[in-house]
């Protein structure tokens, strides 16, 4: 477990990597209620402060429009909600998922380059903080070892039924199987 330490970091579309904060700052970046802990028969407990959160820039969850082209699926509540004339563009890199992920087929990919820094960040946390660099299959969905504050690679997925970050694309899979080598 990584004491004191939640490092908030925001990883742009070229890979650059930004620190929001000093690890000896905390931000409730996961947004946790009681009610997860609940329903899995653990203890409540604050991972906010344990963990180290990654912000991978991203579109994230897609839909697809009559035309077959792929939109930001909060676009749709941005435009109703905010400002009509917003137009993101089409996303043309686009994830696919045949049988669906938290309800979407379609998410925008990351890029090389963003999965390159989590490679790098990953392995640098691995050496100062003894983060364990095991993949995690479970990760892509509610995990008891997350919620337990066990000490490994997880995304937002991995405790909150609500959140799709980060998404199971296969570059990125591939890349958290190679990282013990």
């Amino acid at each position: 477990t990584a004491e004191r330490v939640a490092v908030s970091i925001l990883i742009s579309k070229d890979g650059t990597i930004y620190q929001l904060f000093g690890s000896d700052r905390w931000a409730y970046h996961l947004g946790l209620s009681t009610d997860i802990f609940t329903e899995n028969k653990i203890p409540y407990q604050s991972l906010d402060r344990i963990s180290i959160g990654i912000e991978i820039l991203n579109w994230g969850a897609l839909t697809k429009d009559s035309t077959g082209k792929w939109y930001p699926a909060a676009w749709n509540k941005i435009t109703k909600r905010v400002e009509p004339q917003i137009n993101c563009g089409e996303i043309k890199e686009v994830q696919e998922y045949k049988d669906g992920f938290r309800g979407f087929y379609g998410f925008e990919k990351y890029t090389t380059m963003q999965i390159e820094s989590v490679r790098q960040l990953l392995c640098f946390w691995n050496k100062k903080y003894n983060i364990p660099l095991d993949y995690n299959s479970e990760m892509w969905d509610i995990s008891k070892k997350a919620l337990s504050g066990t000490a490994g690679i997880y995304t937002h997925t991995s405790v909150r039924k609500d959140k799709s970050d980060c998404h199971p694309q296969p570059e990125l899979i591939a890349m958290l199987k190679n990282l013990k080598q």
